[in-house]
């Protein structure tokens, strides 16, 4: 079947993702934005979630994408809006370990699934944009695709220094672009980001943010070697 077809990626598992402030705003734009193009088209919108095992809180056997489509269940089943999203269909994608994978592992869960994409909208944290912008437009080639930026993020990650921050996103571009034209090197950085969850599992749910950026400023230029 054609129809519109929305990506919303995951960015972590929340001890609890019905109170935490940075899902409930990503979501909550995300829900609202598909609802207004919903009813203006009058047509049933396809919504994938996508993002793996990366649950930071014992026995973390929660997947991102599991936890984005209970909540977005959730507002789509309240009292105002069930009878509009009856018809919604929600599909979870939950091996997702990067952007690349968000999407590469989408287009082909899509085809498995016998969806016909009209388009592709692809919501994303906010400085992540420029990133998801060019690999989204590598991986659906074909087809139109649009980026919706939220900037829900209140950690201190979202605050760091905005050097460190472009130099990161620069890199990690050159990696998953390589990586989407070389399966060893998609190997090699699918293997790197499992370790990163077993970084920030050691970390602890209290040390995450601090993790997250050593993480990346220990393993930058040694990603940065899968992309040469």
């Amino acid at each position: 079947m054609n129809a519109p077809v929305y990506l919303v990626p995951g960015y972590g598992v929340p001890g609890d993702i019905v109170n935490d402030a940075n899902y409930r705003a990503y979501l909550g734009q995300a829900f609202n934005h598909v609802y207004a193009e919903a009813e203006r088209s009058g047509q049933s919108p396809v919504t994938v979630f996508s993002g793996g095992r990366s649950d930071c809180f014992p026995p973390y056997r929660r997947t991102e994408a599991g936890e984005m489509r209970s909540f977005f269940r959730g507002l789509a089943g309240r009292p105002a809006c069930r009878k509009a999203t009856r018809s919604w269909r929600m599909i979870v994608e939950s091996r997702a370990l990067s952007t690349l994978d968000n999407l590469a592992l989408t287009k082909a869960l899509l085809t498995a699934s016998g969806v016909r994409p009209a388009f592709v909208t692809v919501f994303c944290e906010a400085t992540r944009a420029p990133r998801v912008r060019r690999l989204a437009r590598e991986v659906f080639s074909g087809l139109p695709v649009r980026i919706v930026p939220v900037d829900f993020d209140l950690s201190a990650n979202r605050y760091l220094d905005a050097d460190f921050r472009r130099a990161k996103e620069a890199r990690v571009l050159r990696i998953e672009l390589a990586a989407l034209r070389d399966p060893v090197v998609l190997k090699r950085y699918r293997d790197a980001l499992v370790r990163r969850i077993s970084f920030l599992r050691s970390a602890g749910p209290s040390g995450h943010v601090a993790a997250v950026r050593k993480w990346w400023e220990e393993q930058l230029g040694e990603l940065a070697d899968l992309a040469r």
